[in-house]
């Protein structure tokens, strides 16, 4: 049985998951209540968002926002964010070529079902292939990386 990196097959869903991730406040769980009702997900294959959020590193395995889901909601953080968390979900296709997102769906399709060990018939591939597509157009692979840990501004005295 291969083992599949993060995947949905709701996938054309994912840009407005991000983006009701964005707009909405940051609630204490990520719900499917909280999906039908403020992000207006309300379809049974919207389900799976949630362990999708829970693989990519956005939610706990409480369901709770972790820090990559609040700094996500900061625009000018989102995509290095989205970058940072698919490099660590989809560790074994980085592996495996590291300009991933650059690959024609095609040939990242084929690297897909190497690094899966998946056969050519593999009905999972095409949702792998296509979900990590979607997340990859929110994603900044250019430029400068999140900070690590916000510090609080430190104010000191002058004599």
């Amino acid at each position: 049985m291969a083992e599949y990196p993060p995947y949905v097959n709701a996938y054309n869903s994912i840009p407005k998951l991000f983006a009701g991730i964005k707009s909405a406040a940051v609630p204490p769980k990520v719900s499917q209540d909280f999906l039908a009702s403020v992000l207006d997900l309300k379809s049974s294959s919207h389900r799976a968002l949630i362990p999708l959020l829970k693989k990519l590193g956005f939610i706990d395995a409480g369901n709770v926002p972790t820090q990559a889901y609040k700094d996500f909601r900061d625009g000018s953080l989102s995509g290095s964010v989205m970058a940072e968390q698919l490099k660590e979900a989809y560790k074994s296709l980085f592996a495996a070529n590291e300009y991933a997102w650059k690959m024609p769906k095609a040939e990242l399709q084929a690297k897909l079902r190497n690094v899966t060990g998946a056969g050519e018939d593999d009905p999972y591939i095409p949702a792998v292939t296509n979900t990590f597509l979607e997340l990859s157009k929110l994603a900044a692979w250019q430029g400068a990386a999140r900070p690590k840990k916000r510090l609080p501004l430190q104010l000191t005295a002058r004599a």
